[in-house]
């Protein structure tokens, strides 16, 4: 029997050329041996080879019924998978993260006699479920497989729905460990010294301990939390620095260097020149891939425990946990014990993320398994009918 094929719909153009994270892990599995025929996602401004482009006509027309409101913004999308499926027949369709989407398409697909011929798999990048329990039925019901990014999140979706009855996989984000990696040659205290040094006319003592927020800046990722103590902390610890990436705002402080917002190729010479990683998110994080990218880089960690996190730092085998990350003294007291560890030479050997753990190769070989596994439930399902 002829498999599928397979479409991946993206809300971004892939390849995608903006900072994301994501799309990153979606980039290196489409450049490589993957199991993907189409794409639906905006045009990018160049294309990966060995995929079709399923085109989006998203006119004049289509643009001034959304603005009043007569139709979906995903008319266009759907339009363009329902073409799709004319042509090739039934096909696999994963949804990269977006829930609106799924609700609409369901919809879609009702109304135009296509649900048996669209296997759904949505790939949530979040950790509590999107809908209350009501809602979440027609959002269900369009859904043949979740991929999770932690057990703990499928476990809680488990509980939360009691109609949930879709096929669950857990897929774990991973990070380019090529890119990604401990410096060999001291790259990373080259790195951190000529920043340190940045504009001085003498050299400064470089035996520095960096730490290191690095997100989006927004209440819930905690940086005010870090800021909060700061002063107090870099006051006891005058040979501390506080490195934020990320944020747009006016920092100012002792100690503190405010890098701005930088794109993804350029992280990994900063996770090599600090030493602590700092992870202070007050939301349930889905994963926390930077926290994986600064574990491969030789960071040590310190991150709060809400969402997947403490699945992501093997329930703290790979980095400290803190329980109540709002505690302002207790991020004061680890990162006390950080500098302590610092100054005794034992930082770097306190918590080591093996090498095959979170990789991206992992990551891709992992995803091509997924789409094989539904390639043959699919044709078990047509066999029993």
């Amino acid at each position: 029997m002829k498999q599928r094929p397979v479409v991946f719909f993206s809300n971004f153009a892939l390849p995608y050329d903006g900072i994301g994270s994501w799309t990153v892990m979606y980039d290196y599995y489409l450049s490589g041996n993957h199991r993907v025929d189409a794409l639906l996602c905006p045009q990018p401004s160049r294309e990966h080879s060995n995929v079709e482009y399923i085109p989006i006509n998203d006119g004049l027309f289509n643009k001034v019924n959304r603005k009043l409101k007569r139709s979906s913004k995903y008319a266009p999308h759907f339009k363009a998978l329902q073409k799709y499926i004319e042509q090739n027949g039934a096909i696999i369709l994963h949804v990269i993260d977006n829930a609106g989407f799924i609700l609409e398409l369901h919809q879609f697909l009702e109304e135009n006699n296509l649900r048996d011929r669209c296997y759904v798999q949505f790939g949530y990048h979040g950790f509590r479920p999107f809908y209350d329990a009501a809602r979440a039925i027609p959002f269900l019901e369009t859904i043949d497989e979740f991929l999770f990014l932690t057990e703990a999140s499928k476990e809680y979706h488990l509980k939360a729905y009691p109609t949930y009855n879709c096929h669950s996989t857990v897929l774990s984000n991973g990070v380019d460990k090529d890119k990604f990696e401990r410096s060999s040659d001291d790259g990373g205290v080259r790195f951190r010294e000529s920043v340190i040094n940045k504009n001085r006319t003498e050299s400064q003592n470089t035996d520095t301990c960096v730490y290191l927020w690095l997100s989006r800046d927004v209440p819930k990722k905690g940086l005010d939390v870090i800021l909060g103590i700061w002063d107090t902390f870099h006051s006891d610890y005058s040979d501390t620095e506080l490195w934020v990436i990320g944020s747009e705002r006016n920092i100012k402080g002792e100690g503190i260097r405010n890098f701005g917002k930088l794109p993804n190729y350029s992280l990994p010479q900063y996770y090599q020149a600090a030493q602590v990683y700092l992870f202070p998110t007050l939301c349930e994080e889905g994963f926390g891939l930077s926290l994986v990218e600064a574990l491969s880089c030789g960071c040590y960690a310190i991150a709060s425990t809400y969402g997947g996190v403490p699945e992501v730092l093997k329930e703290g085998e790979l980095g400290v946990l803190i329980t109540a990350p709002q505690n302002k003294s207790r991020w004061m007291e680890e990162m006390k014990k950080a500098y302590g560890y610092f100054k005794e030479g034992t930082l770097p050997s306190k918590y080591e993320l093996p090498q095959e753990t979170y990789g991206l190769e992992e990551w891709s070989i992992q995803m091509s398994e997924i789409i094989i596994n539904a390639q043959e439930r699919i044709s078990q399902i047509n066999k029993n009918a």
